[in-house]
């Protein structure tokens, strides 16, 4: 092909095997094959000066080829037991660039592109996570 980029796989991934009642602080795995790994974790981040006491998954996303790669995925959240953002849009898609060999991961202090919000432990919300999708995993390898 002479396009630019060539699309490796297409992929739509339905699992739910993360507990959000474990409060381990280890990576799990979420989803992995010969080219990306992609794991989760529960962190709660607090921050005193902004009155905010919430717990996130975040994500980590490791390129496993020796080659510059585009992931593209929709994040479907379920809130209460019912799904927010079952529709792929553009509001929900996230695409991340990786070098080669190279991970990103969400923290406390990231934007919200590698990190679902799950609960606010301080405040006025009862709104909490239970479930979560990447949804139409892609990913494109760059020339």
């Amino acid at each position: 092909m002479n396009n630019l980029k060539k699309i490796l796989f297409g992929l739509s991934i339905s699992l739910f095997g993360f507990s959000f009642y474990s409060q381990s602080q280890e990576w799990q795995s979420y989803v992995e094959n010969e080219s990306i790994r992609i794991e989760i974790k529960q962190e709660r981040c607090t921050s005193p000066e902004n009155g905010t006491d919430n717990t996130y998954v975040l994500l980590k996303i490791t390129n496993k080829l020796d080659q510059k790669i585009t992931v593209n995925f929709h994040k479907f959240l379920w809130y209460n037991e019912v799904c927010a953002s079952c529709v792929a849009t553009a509001e929900n898609l996230t695409s991340v660039v990786l070098n080669p060999n190279e991970s990103q991961e969400g923290s406390c202090e990231a934007d919200k592109t590698l990190k679902i919000f799950q609960a606010m432990h301080a405040g006025f919300s009862n709104r909490v996570l239970t479930d979560f999708e990447l949804n139409d995993l892609k990913i494109t390898i760059e020339n």
